[in-house]
């Protein structure tokens, strides 16, 4: 027992803590409201399951309502002949009904008839069920459809096997089966099938700990709950297969949410022990993937740490209300950007092409080069630099590059957050930006296309302003503040590195910085100091870049040059001219209005404004930052003119390197319209909710529907 003890605290690990706090969560599961809500969770999927339900499934349409996917499991690719959509079966194809439960199943396939030239097709199909095998199924040269009573299988998940003989076109290397049409389903009454119970149920608990844990008071979690389970009931009754289909994702995202929860909270014994009794508790074959996930936790323990060890330089610490509030924020980002990610054949992206990258970098390839709309361009490796250690330990490489991604999104919010606590701006407006920098559709854009580096360098952006932030007033002092120019160096580097567009905004933004410090040096001496030191350590973070990474791309530039001075940019990107009309169309209804709101724009430039008019502080950092956010909207206004003179559609990522400067002045605008009486709250309430709704219905309909988003500008 002694010898427990002591191996506990040289853990770190204090068990009268975790004793405690598993106390508290016994307590919080004890609660009534908790109880009401899994007995209302049981009678909403029983009333749906005894409610008979028609399904539909267009085989061979992959998005949009009516989407095969994720019910649809090995088939081929979807095809069209003239006007019918159709998939070719294979050896193993089936079609997945998670959410049938136990009831009888009425079943309609439509086959496309046989051509006449593929002589070797297969004549029968069987349906196999359970092990059950239903059929033969005769196939003719003409359409044909073709039903299948199924009885009610006492399974978790059912599973309907197409089973045939299979051929090879000629020149064909597939394995071809039967050409599937659509299938309808009519389900009968029965009953839920105990994993789902149990898999909702998990859910509705894991969701309540999670929002008793951020210290949101019973009331309000007892609403939220009652909220979610009302979207919940929703989903299972128009659509119960797509629904249990979300389960496991959910799940994971959850316990994922729970562990940055735990760390942002600050309660590391609790964290440590929890850790430790998975590792224990972990199967050997599971035991890589939990060393993964104690890896990540212990990182954002020790960032968490170190912040409240320096919070009186660069941290400020919220109030009880104020973190309560970003800690459940930036859990709720965390989980829906995952667990997007997670849900089968939802959100697929670009994620293939960064593995691929990862894995030429982690080989010792690190000079990436890549195409975006036939433009050869430097693809910076800095973050699967970072990410490569921990592929030691964990071979998922998909699952990290999306869970990086996922933490830059949530973490962002925090940063804004501080920025705008830096600035003296108040926790009414600092709340405001966070919200925003979580609830914009550009964010969500990026999380449909997987662009990993893209989210970790707006994280490291967002690093970057709020470093500047903490450190002007040494910038500005007699000493000279060699850690903060570093550390400010290594910031602007990271960017630099992270993403090639960002480089080019950040390089075009340095440049203006440049222009600006003659008018800086009008002022008096801390000013001129500052400034001076800021500009040599962007000078030094781009010096850097340019001898780590891009001077090797140095052939590829001059040839690229060469070729646009000779035909334009349109000739170097290989595009016809597009005319200026789609590009405004473009701009403002994909740009302005679905990544920002639609009168996001003005309150920012109206926020930008309220700020530069401000009386000044003793720190400067408003003068400072107002000039941040003038450079910004100067790199934003001449990247997005740049495709109007060129005629090409070539982009920086200009409007997302901005979001950071909206969300502060969109925050200030909100929040002096919250003080102007009820129509002004009424005005930040209307906003608000476009603003959410746009981004939820990104986020559902790439979810539900595979609908592909625009990229993020």
């Amino acid at each position: 027992m002694m010898r427990g003890m002591r191996l506990t605290r040289r853990l770190g690990i204090d068990l009268l803590t975790v004793w405690r706090a598993a106390g508290r969560t016994l307590a919080t599961l004890r609660d009534r409201r908790l109880l009401w809500l899994l007995l209302l969770l049981l009678a909403l999927l029983g009333a749906a399951a005894r409610l008979p339900r028609d399904e539909w499934i267009d085989v061979g349409r992959e998005d949009g309502l009516g989407s095969d996917l994720p019910l649809v499991q090995a088939f081929h690719a979807a095809e069209q002949s003239g006007a019918e959509r159709f998939r070719w079966s294979g050896d193993r194809s089936a079609l997945m009904l998670p959410g049938a439960g136990w009831r009888p199943i009425r079943l309609m396939v439509r086959t496309l008839g046989r051509d006449p030239g593929l002589p070797t097709a297969p004549t029968r199909l069987a349906i196999e069920v359970g092990g059950r095998a239903f059929g033969p199924l005769l196939l003719g040269d003409a359409p044909r459809r073709h039903h299948v009573l199924l009885p009610p299988m006492r399974r978790d998940d059912t599973i309907v096997r197409f089973v045939s003989a299979t051929f090879q076109a000629p020149g064909d290397p597939r394995a071809l089966g039967v050409p599937l049409g659509d299938v309808a389903l009519r389900l009968g009454a029965g009953w839920p099938a105990p994993a789902v119970l149990g898999g909702w149920a998990a859910i509705v608990v894991l969701g309540w700990l999670i929002l008793r844990g951020c210290g949101v008071a019973p009331g309000a979690a007892w609403r939220t709950s009652l909220l979610a389970l009302g979207l919940l009931g929703c989903a299972v009754i128009l659509d119960p297969l797509r629904a249990a289909a979300a389960i496991m994702p959910a799940l994971s995202a959850l316990a994922g949410g729970a562990i940055l929860a735990l760390a942002l909270i600050g309660r590391p014994a609790v964290l440590r022990g929890a850790l430790c009794l998975a590792l224990c508790a972990a199967p050997p074959l599971a035991l890589l993937h939990a060393a993964a996930v104690a890896l990540a936790a212990a990182g954002l323990w020790a960032a968490a740490i170190v912040l409240r060890h320096h919070a009186a330089r660069i941290w400020l610490t919220p109030g009880p209300a104020a973190r309560r509030r970003l800690v459940l924020l930036a859990v709720v980002v965390f989980c829906l950007r995952l667990g997007g990610k997670w849900y089968p054949a939802a959100m697929p992206g670009d994620i293939q092409f960064h593995l691929n990258r990862a894995g030429e970098v982690i080989a010792g390839q690190p000079l990436l080069r890549s195409n975006n709309r036939g433009v050869d361009f430097p693809y910076p490796p800095a973050l699967y630099l970072l990410v490569a250690p921990a592929t030691l330990l964990d071979p998922g490489l998909r699952a990290t590059l999306r869970i990086v991604a996922a933490l830059g999104d949530a973490l962002g919010p925090l940063v804004l957050y501080q920025i705008a606590q830096r600035l003296g701006l108040g926790r009414r407006r600092a709340w405001y930006a966070a919200w925003f920098g979580a609830a914009n559709g550009a964010a969500m854009m990026a999380n449909w296309w997987n662009f990993s580096t893209h989210a970790a360098t707006q994280l490291w952006l967002l690093v970057a302003v709020w470093l500047v932030t903490c450190a002007w007033p040494a910038l500005r002092g007699g000493r000279w503040p060699a850690g903060w120019i570093a550390l400010l160096t290594l910031a602007q580097v990271l960017v630099a590195l992270g993403h090639f567009g960002f480089w080019i905004n950040l390089g075009v933004l340095t440049l203006a910085g440049l222009g600006m410090l003659p008018v800086a040096a009008r002022r008096d001496a801390g000013w001129r100091r500052g400034a001076a030191r800021l500009a040599l350590s962007a000078g030094i973070a781009q010096v850097l870049a340019l001898a780590l990474f891009y001077s090797a791309y140095g052939g590829l530039f001059a040839s690229q040059l060469a070729q646009a001075r000779q035909g334009g940019l349109g000739a170097l990107a290989e595009q016809v001219g597009a005319e200026r009309a789609v590009l405004w169309a473009d701009l403002w209804d994909a740009g302005f209005r679905q990544h920002l709101g639609p009168v996001t724009l003005p309150a920012a430039l109206a926020g930008g404004l309220w700020l530069a008019l401000r009386p000044p502080d003793r720190s400067g950092r408003r003068r400072l930052v107002s000039g941040l956010l003038a450079g910004t909207a100067l790199v934003a206004l001449c990247l997005a003119a740049l495709p109007f003179i060129t005629t090409t559609s070539l982009t920086t990522r200009w409007l997302s390197f901005s979001v950071w400067a909206v969300a502060l002045g969109g925050g200030a605008v909100a929040a002096e319209l919250w003080r102007r009486g009820r129509a002004g709250r009424w005005a930040v309430w209307a906003a608000a909710a476009a603003i959410a709704w746009g981004s939820a219905a990104l986020w559902l309909g790439a979810l539900a529907w595979r609908i592909r988003p625009p990229e993020p500008f």
